[in-house]
């Protein structure tokens, strides 16, 4: 239904990539789905990679931290800042659906900066082999909710190395 509304009422062919990336067969359009609760969230771009994704507030948060938080990423949390621990997730979210071609490792691979969460802005990076990149998300806490989105207003930061 989002997709439909962004799309202008077209109609439309949505499939899935390997990875599990939602994508449009005849269109050069980037896209990213999330929903999380009663909400549902979408994003559109034309020709540019994307990521979008809500998520519910919940302490449960706590007990899968240590999955996906880094020493870097913990530098910028209280233990008891569940809002944080959010942003962290949800940004890195963001990044996983940017780079799409799967083999992430969240405390590996993923880091961000909360440093500009005053501004409702956090710096994001992806840090891999073959491929790095320093993105800027932007986000919105609603009530139970936090929506993170990839802001492609800021530059995008790509540095792919050539594959041998």
């Amino acid at each position: 239904v989002l997709l439909k509304h962004l799309l202008g009422g077209k109609t439309f062919d949505l499939l899935k990539t390997d990875t599990g990336k939602p994508y449009l067969p005849d269109d050069d359009i980037e896209i990213s789905l999330s929903h999380s609760g009663d909400y549902a969230a979408a994003i559109i771009c034309n020709k540019e990679e994307t990521g979008v994704d809500i998520e519910k507030i919940d302490p449960r948060i706590y007990r899968i931290a240590h999955k996906f938080l880094n020493d870097f990423d913990k530098s910028f949390l209280t233990e008891n800042d569940l809002v944080g621990h959010y942003l962290v997730w949800n940004a890195k979210e963001v990044l996983f659906k940017y780079y799409s071609k799967g083999a992430v490792d969240f405390r590996k691979h993923l880091f961000i900066d909360l440093s500009n969460r005053k501004k409702n802005e956090l710096t994001a990076t992806i840090k891999k082999e073959d491929f790095n990149a320093e993105i800027s998300i932007q986000f919105k806490i609603e009530g139970e909710y936090v929506l993170t989105w990839i802001n492609h207003q800021k530059k995008i930061i790509v540095n792919e190395q050539a594959t041998k």
